[in-house]
């Protein structure tokens, strides 16, 4: 038995640091895609350039959107570990055709593909779900979100070396090269989990708990008020991206390892706040994780509408942590919320997922939309109100959970004296 502990254990740290790795790679492009687009055409306007950038950053969540729950799916029927190297594999080959592409169109056209086949993040979320146990899903949830903090902190810092010191299709070969190493580890050492994850869900619930966490049980209100939240959390987290290399640029930093170092200040906070989140989690009711994310989401709708007073780089690297250390509780604990109420299948996490892809779709279109009409001000401005509509979200969460556990004891009450 502990043989076979250490093994889970095992793979949750492999996949961690390959989740790491990964999104390593993908990020060392994060930042610098509207000056990429820039040099590869040099005669857009303004506004055509803001276009095709959210354009860009959004080709891969439309094709998630779809595919994620069909993932999710097949994960269920065939093994969570066949679908999360079918996701880095097919994310090595998309960043090899990017490199060798001469036009914005087919960079978009290959970022489309990227969204549809590969999906890191929803296949390592439902393997490791499985492997884990409800008493520690919270703390699992928030490690995978700690090492795509750490890769979103790491990626912009080596891509702005790679691209000073190389150049851009170098970025993107190095990304490849990465992710097929990280599936050749995978394929040799990740444990399959299914037959695990399946004992130890039993030990840990029994078939009642089971149930009682089943879809069916569960009231298609308050789940479409945690995906709107998820939705909400994510269009307010990637509208920032689609402008924020232009924005850092009007105010003096237009070095791309400056700005590397400037955009990974949001993933170190959420690396360091993730775990001590993962520990609150697993230990406080879930009215009280709602509350918490009310709170956070006043604070960051207090700091992004102070994005628009920075005048200095320094200002808005401390502005950008400190939005980070936000950041880190939101994802972690509304998934877990979702995992408790509506389970913890592959096709679950990947309907989770479509949502947060349905959130990073409409932040990049949004704030580039935002930026091209509003300008740098409006568009921070507007990623504020969309905080105060998340707590007002999160808000009737809490109304609707409180009426709903309070029917259910009235009811668990009637059938006590029934019988």
């Amino acid at each position: 038995m502990m043989t076979k502990l250490l093994t889970t254990r095992q793979s949750l740290l492999l996949l961690w640091g390959g989740q790491f790795m990964t999104m390593a790679s993908l990020e060392m492009s994060g930042p610098f895609w509207p000056v990429y687009l820039r040099e590869l055409s040099p005669l857009f306007s303004g506004q055509q350039l803001l276009f095709w950038s959210g354009a860009v950053y959004a080709a891969p969540m439309a094709t998630a959107i779809l595919s994620a729950p069909l993932w999710g799916w097949l994960g269920d029927r065939y093994g969570h570990k066949l679908m999360v190297l079918r996701a880095v594999l097919a994310l090595a080959a998309t960043q090899i055709m990017i490199a060798y592409s001469q036009t914005v169109e087919s960079i978009f056209l290959w970022r489309l593909v990227q969204g549809g086949c590969a999906g890191v993040i929803a296949a390592s979320m439902a393997y490791a779900v499985m492997l884990g146990t409800p008493a520690n899903r919270g703390q699992i949830l928030t490690s995978l979100q700690s090492s795509t903090a750490a890769g979103s902190l790491i990626g912009p810092i080596i891509g702005g070396v790679i691209i000073t010191q190389l150049d851009y299709q170098s970025l993107f070969l190095s990304a490849s090269i990465c992710c097929l190493v990280i599936t050749l580890l995978f394929a040799l050492f990740l444990n399959s989990g299914d037959q695990v994850a399946t004992r130890d869900s039993q030990k840990s619930c029994g078939n009642s708990s089971m149930q009682e966490n089943s879809p069916a049980g569960f009231p298609w209100l308050i789940t479409a008020l945690i995906c709107a939240a998820i939705t909400i959390t994510q269009i307010a987290k990637m509208m920032p991206q689609s402008y924020f290399a232009l924005f850092v640029e009007q105010i003096g930093g237009d070095q791309p390892i400056l700005l590397g170092l400037i955009f990974s200040t949001t993933g170190l906070a959420i690396l360091i706040s993730t775990p001590l989140w993962g520990l609150l989690i697993d230990r406080i009711s879930q009215t009280a994780s709602l509350g918490l994310l009310i709170f956070l989401s006043l604070a960051c709708a207090a700091l992004l509408w102070l994005h628009q007073y920075a005048t200095d780089l320094i200002r808005l690297a401390l502005m950008r942590f400190a939005w980070g250390l936000c950041l880190g509780a939101f994802l972690p604990m509304l998934f877990n919320l979702l995992s408790q109420f509506a389970g913890t299948s592959g096709r679950i996490i990947g309907f989770g997922n479509s949502f947060s892809k349905v959130g990073n779709l409409g932040g990049y279109l949004g704030g580039a939309l935002a930026a091209s009409l509003l300008g740098f001000t409006g568009a921070f401005q507007a990623i504020g109100l969309l905080y105060l509509l998340l707590a007002a979200c999160l808000l009737a969460l809490i109304f609707f959970h409180q009426n709903h556990a309070a029917s259910t004891s009235v009811n668990n009450i009637e059938r006590f004296w029934d019988v």
